[in-house]
């Protein structure tokens, strides 16, 4: 586990950010559908790994939500369907406080919430892993 510093303020310098990622992150820019919570929503994959995705959105389930995710990677011919569950979210006033902002300049950062996926089928794992071993991993610094 890596640890990083929220922002570089006085205030934020004792702030540490546990980073608990345990794959690499892979751009994706796909549009998703996300169910969960008796609602239907769309939003913009921002990344991508083995274990889960960023989603770009406005519209934040609440940490611990099962959601089904329905996206498209240039890898597969059909739609990847998969059930995974809120872990975090950056809801948009979040970023008019820099300090609760790391991983990227402040305007690069969405918001929008990151889901881990509970369940891959066979073929589904296939194809995210296809698609992230032709790409570069994504650096946050």
């Amino acid at each position: 586990m890596s640890h990083r510093a929220a922002a570089s303020t006085p205030e934020a310098a004792s702030c540490i950010v546990t980073d608990r990622r345990r794959e690499n992150r892979f751009l994706l820019v796909a549009e998703v559908t996300i169910s969960g919570d008796n609602n239907f929503y769309t939003g913009l994959s921002g990344d991508i790994s083995e274990g889960g995705m960023f989603l770009a959105t406005h519209h934040c389930l609440p940490v611990g939500t099962p959601v089904v995710l329905s996206f498209s990677v240039p890898t597969s011919s059909v739609p990847i369907l998969v059930q995974g569950t809120v872990q975090w979210t950056r809801e948009p006033r979040a970023l008019a406080e820099q300090s609760n902002v790391f991983g990227g300049a402040i305007s690069a950062v969405k918001p929008g919430m990151g889901v881990q996926f509970t369940s891959l089928e066979r073929l589904a794992r296939y194809a995210i892993l296809a698609f992230i071993q032709k790409r570069q991993p994504e650096f946050y610094e």
